[in-house]
């Protein structure tokens, strides 16, 4: 089966009017907080992530209570150098407007179990992180810059004493702007 046999297009949308993302306003502020669910471990430190799961439970009620459709457009895209997954979440208000995000692209891994396992974990990995980028959602913990394989931040300056820094007076021509 040749990629054009899966790929399925939408009809073009209609010109936005507003009414979908008033709609997207009230349920953005409806979803409920996402849990994060998953976990894994990596160098020795445990990160907590929302699975696919955890975020469709945390926002298609918000969605559908608002009149909006959400749908992901799946493909398999073969290279001579890989295979990967492309996703691209669609949102489709009853007023038949409709607003997508850019492709996100996962590679998938050849190599570990099997080739349908591989290809479904690269798929919801890819569906996982262009929802949450797409409603605006934090799915992972917040490693606050410190990027497993990355040196980390250096510490915060520290607090002087009680009475060790001298109050200091400035005009408005001192300092530099």
């Amino acid at each position: 089966m040749q990629e054009a046999d899966l790929k399925t297009e939408l009809p073009p949308a209609p010109t936005a009017t507003g009414k979908i993302y008033a709609a997207l306003c009230k349920a953005q502020a409806a979803f409920t907080t996402i849990k994060k669910s998953g976990s894994m471990s990596y160098q020795g430190k445990l990160f907590h992530y929302a699975t696919l799961d955890d975020i469709l439970a945390g926002v298609k009620p918000a969605l559908n209570s608002n009149g909006l459709f959400l749908s992901q457009d799946v493909r398999c895209i073969r290279t001579s150098a890989e295979t990967s997954v492309g996703v691209k979440t669609i949102v489709v208000h009853e007023s038949g407007e409709r607003l997508e995000s850019a492709e996100i692209y996962m590679p998938v891994e050849q190599g570990r179990g099997n080739r349908a396992q591989a290809f479904g974990s690269a798929r919801t990995y890819a569906c996982r992180y262009s929802l949450a980028s797409f409603l605006g959602i934090s799915a992972e913990d917040d490693t606050d810059g410190n990027v497993p394989g990355m040196p980390p931040e250096p510490p915060a300056p520290r607090t002087p004493a009680r009475g060790a820094v001298k109050s200091q007076s400035f005009e408005p021509e001192d300092i530099p702007y």
